[in-house]
């Protein structure tokens, strides 16, 4: 960069000769025509033309001329200035109108200025300025336009704007300069350059010392450097602009520079340059947002010394050696970018004078070193939401940085780290809430010396190791979940000091449970200590002290039952169209997120249930006996090959599914006719999964179905009454169940199954929906104990679709409503309609829709 600075010097040691006024030239292609060319006369709005014959140049334009020839003024001609010309036309009165005409002015080096615009609002236009130090130079003037110029081959720069105030440059050619393209300099304020192209330069755009001027849509090619804002230069605008192809060392797409704080660099793309941005020297508060990078083998961004409060918002980085690089800069927000592919760390804060930065949401992915990294004293930094993957040497590292937060980032397939601590001054973080998953080597890893750190609330599965701990102290490991981990501890070295549980205190734990305490220890055999060892009183913690390693205890150990964490989605089915809230965060955000199939037809009955057993609910249809499943998951139909048709039942049976065999699959069965006639009775003994049922109308019933753990016990029948004149009779199943789901099989009243969910065992409650009214036998007992022991609640109205799920995913069903397309759900279960910030409302689906619920 210091290149750039002493050329720019130069620069500006020229430019103060510039308006110097040299000798008379002389022209090599002269046009004979007349002086003035009058145009209607008789006209009001008529112009009068002066035509300037090459012969006259150098002219000098001032208020006499004006007065004499006039304001409009064009150019008769080619005109090549001899050696020792200065300048060939200067305009030194306001409001000129100048067309070239698409002649050529050129100079003899080392001839200064083509033309000198000193006069305020002159209009520019349809000329070629070449081989001059400077081709065009608006000094000091309020005002001023070039359209459709030319400025090529010129040495010092193309065009300058020197204390210039509402300049405008557009739809022009810069090209060949050795210096800069265009410069805005010494005061310069709300002048724009826009659908300019500069090329094969030195440098593209310069604003040095300027504020409030716009730089939109250009094309910048081959050039050093792409735009570059100096000195002061504050509340300036660079937006859509294109700048590529020049990759000398330390080149930049752009650069903001000493002090130049407040500007806007939005929407810009950087490709094949050596760097994308750098933002240096106490550059703060500047926003950049959704620029995209790529094709770089540098950084995407750099931010260089006390650049602080800066802005990257919903950025694209991808394909260059490193993404965004911090020194020493605080008060940042990275957040929303999109960092893939880079050959090192996609985030990289260093030094101990970087506090208290954001970086979340952002997305990493494919990088050939580290996700996010913290290096040598980054403090009270927040990382935060960030899904991580595919890294090649870990999601985030943490190198000798204190009292940082790690929270809610989803690290996943990554190699050797999911989350790496090391060094002595690691002390003081806390991470939490993260999701681990799929490392190769290690989850969680403090090594050399870190001391103090919090860990909880992680969960931690299927990765080689779930946390290691290597000459690491007096940290506090609880409320995570550590399952299906090849191992999920390993301790070296001294380890004195570490707290695997806090005191027992009021939940939910991570998993649900009542009481928060040590961790969830399981494993793939399903023989954890969590899993295997009693928990009498029911509290969620286990019956004993689980030993971590020598002298390393967890004495409150939380009581786990796999399978017993799930959270259920929300969808509609629509004559053959799946609308599914697949995030489950109640906003429709699009197929992008959330998922649309197309999979049936007008009048078929929607069924869901785990088909392959994989854990994750899919889609079906039902018609008539003919059932079609969506077998892989994807919601696309990919033929009977991969996914799966069935023919059993006829037309008017009811569509029940379930685990019939229990080896954790889900099955189909048809049931009987439900029109004017009783329903059959079905029984099903085993382990059944998946369950939801949906009605669309008195001739549908529905059959709830529910998720099973390792144990069984008995489910009560019970009897639903009447729907519509049609007569349904008792349904009975066999099976440890839980998250059962259950819709009105009329438009009064129905019985609907409900879960709750303990630490060993759930078994389904009864319970009526009634024009709004819920009346739920909530101790189980099959009596009505009023409602200090049983439910009631005022959740809905007449004709409203009765909706059940676990809504929170903390393991007990919760209930609902569904009025065309409206849902409103009590999201935490206390059976009271808290408004929409504690509770959930959302649309998603119109009047007609069935409602579906499901573990998407």
């Amino acid at each position: 960069m210091r290149i750039i600075r002493i050329i720019l010097a130069l620069l500006f040691v020229l430019l103060s000769a510039a308006a110097a006024q040299g000798a008379m030239g002389t022209n090599d292609d002269e046009v004979e025509n007349q002086t003035v060319v009058e145009i209607d006369q008789s006209n009001p709005n008529a112009i009068s033309w002066y035509t300037i014959k090459p012969s006259e140049l150098p002219l000098y334009i001032d208020n006499n001329f004006v007065n004499k020839h006039g304001r409009y003024y064009i150019l008769g001609g080619d005109y090549t200035a001899p050696a020792g010309v200065e300048w060939a036309i200067i305009l030194n009165a306001s409001d000129i109108v100048f067309n070239g005409a698409n002649h050529r002015i050129k100079g003899t080096l080392p001839n200064n200025v083509g033309i000198i615009a000193s006069g305020s609002n002159a209009t520019i236009s349809n000329i070629t300025l070449t081989g001059w130090n400077w081709g065009l130079q608006f000094n000091n003037v309020t005002k001023g336009t070039l359209e459709n110029g030319n400025i090529s081959g010129n040495i010092c720069g193309g065009i300058s704007i020197y204390n210039g105030r509402g300049v405008s440059i557009e739809k022009s050619t810069v090209s060949s300069t050795t210096q800069t393209g265009i410069i805005i300099h010494f005061n310069g304020y709300g002048n724009r350059v826009s659908d300019t192209t500069i090329i094969n330069g030195q440098g593209g755009i310069t604003i040095q010392n300027s504020e409030n001027n716009t730089i939109v849509n250009n094309t910048i090619q081959n050039c050093y450097g792409g735009i570059v804002v100096l000195d002061n230069s504050n509340e300036n605008t660079i937006e859509r602009n294109r700048i590529s192809d020049n990759t000398i060392i330390d080149g930049y797409g752009i650069v903001l520079q000493n002090i130049c704080n407040e500007n806007s660099v939005k929407d810009n793309i950087i490709s094949n340059m050596s760097n994308g941005m750098l933002i240096w020297m106490s550059s703060c508060n500047n926003k950049f947002q959704n620029n995209t990078v790529f094709n770089s083998p540098g950084l995407g961004f750099d931010i260089i010394d006390s650049c602080n409060g800066n802005e990257f918002l919903q950025n694209k980085i991808n394909s260059t050696r490193g993404g965004i690089s911090v020194l020493n800069s605080s008060n940042l927000v990275i957040q929303g970018n999109q960092i893939n592919n880079t050959q090192v760390h996609a985030v990289c804060i260093m030094g101990s004078n970087s506090g208290n930065n954001v970086v979340s949401e952002n997305t990493i992915m494919n990088i050939d070193g580290g996700g996010i990294m913290l290096h040598n004293g980054p403090h009270h930094q927040i990382i935060a939401d960030n899904p991580i993957s595919g890294n090649s040497v870990g999601g985030i590292l943490v190198y000798g940085s204190p009292s940082n937060t790690i929270s809610g980032n989803i690290i996943s397939d990554n190699s050797v780290y999911g989350i790496h601590v090391s060094g002595s001054t690691s002390y003081n973080n806390t991470i939490i809430g993260n999701t681990i998953e799929g490392i190769t080597d290690f989850g969680i890893f403090l090594e050399k010396g870190p001391h103090q750190n919090t860990i909880n609330t992680n969960t931690i599965t299927t990765n080689n190791i779930g946390i290691i701990l290597d000459d690491s102290t007096y940290n506090t490991i609880y409320d995570n979940f550590l399952c299906n981990n090849n191992r999920n501890t390993i301790l070296y070295g001294t380890i004195t000091g570490n707290r695997w549980n806090i005191s027992k205190s009021s939940g939910p734990n991570i998993i649900g449970g009542p009481y928060i305490g040590g961790n969830v220890w399981a494993t793939p055999e399903h023989t954890g200590f969590s899993e295997v060892t009693p928990d009498t009183d029911g509290d969620g913690i286990c019956d004993g002290v689980y030993q971590v390693a020598t002298g390393q205890n967890d004495y409150l150990p939380l009581k786990y039952l796999s399978g017993t964490t799930t959270t259920q989605r929300i969808g509609i089915f629509r004559d053959g169209l799946w609308v599914l809230d697949y995030n489950g965060n109640y906003v429709w955000d699009g197929p992008g997120i959330d998922r649309v199939a197309c999979i049936g037809q007008a009048r078929d009955i929607a069924v869901i249930g785990d088909w392959n057993g994989d854990g994750t609910d899919k889609i079906g249809i039902f018609r008539d006996g003919l059932w079609v499943l969506d077998y892989n998951g994807n919601y696309v139909w990919d033929g009977p090959g991969i996914d799966r048709v069935a023919c059993i039942g006829q037309a008017g049976d009811i569509a029940v599914i379930g685990d019939w065999n229990g080896d954790g699959t889900i099955r189909s069965a048809s049931s009987g006719t439900a029109s004017g006639s009783s329903i059959t009775t079905v029984t099903t003994c085993g382990m059944v999964r998946g369950s939801i049922g949906l009605p669309v109308s008195d001739r549908q019933a529905i059959l709830p179905l529910s998720e099973i753990g390792t144990e069984m016990v008995p489910i009560r029948s019970a009897s639903s009454g009447t729907a519509s004149g049609s007569s349904i009779t008792t349904v009975t199943t066999c099976g440890m169940v839980r998250g059962s789901i259950g819709l009105p099989v009329s438009d009064r009243q129905a019985i609907l199954p409900l879960s709750e969910i303990g630490t060993e065992m759930g078994t389904d409650k009864i319970g009526i929906f009634r024009d709004g009214l819920w009346v739920l036998d909530y101790n189980g007992n099959y009596v009505w104990d009023g409602p200090g022991i049983d439910r009631v609640a005022c959740i809905g109205q007449a004709r409203d679709i009765a909706v059940i799920g676990d809504w929170n995913g903390d393991g007990t069903d919760k209930i609902g409503i569904f009025r065309d397309g409206l849902w409103v759900l009590d999201y935490n279960g206390n059976y009271v309609w808290d408004g929409p910030e504690i509770d959930r409302v959302t649309f998603i689906g119109q009047a007609g829709d069935v409602p579906v619920v499901g573990d998407w």
